[in-house]
Parts: structure tokens; sequence; C-alpha cells
């Protein structure tokens, strides 16, 4: 069973030194990057804690008119 590469899909038992830093370092780059993404994301779908929540329930409630119909 051979194992590719993820940087280059190339057969690992072909890399010299060289080329394995080369992949390694190229790897490594890839993943801070998914890893600043992720943190990104993970900062937009952050749930509000309770008081975070009701001070925006409060600013929209007094700040649209009623659906209901009596304004």
């Amino acid at each position: 069973m051979t194992n590719n590469c993820f940087n280059c899909n190339e057969e690992l038992e072909n890399h010299d030194s060289q080329k394995m830093t080369v992949c390694l370092t190229s790897l490594s780059i890839k993943m801070e990057s998914i890893q600043k993404n992720l943190e990104a994301q993970q900062t937009l779908l952050r749930v509000p804690n309770d008081d975070e929540a009701l001070e925006h329930f409060a600013k929209t409630k007094t700040g649209e008119p009623s659906r209901m119909g009596s304004n």
C-alpha cells in the first residue's frame, strides 16, 4: 500500500528531504489559513450570552413597529 503526499499527491517514497520540507511547509501554511478561517467562522457563529440576547431583543422591539397592527 502506497501513501501519497497531501500536498503534491506523489508517493511519499519518492520524496527526498528537500521535497519533504517543501511539502510540509506548504501544508503548514494551508493549515494556518484553515485555522484562521475556522476561528473567523466561530466568531460569526458565536451564541450570544443572556445579557447580549436580552439587549438585542430590547433594541429590536423598541426600534420596529408592532407586527400585530396595533401601532
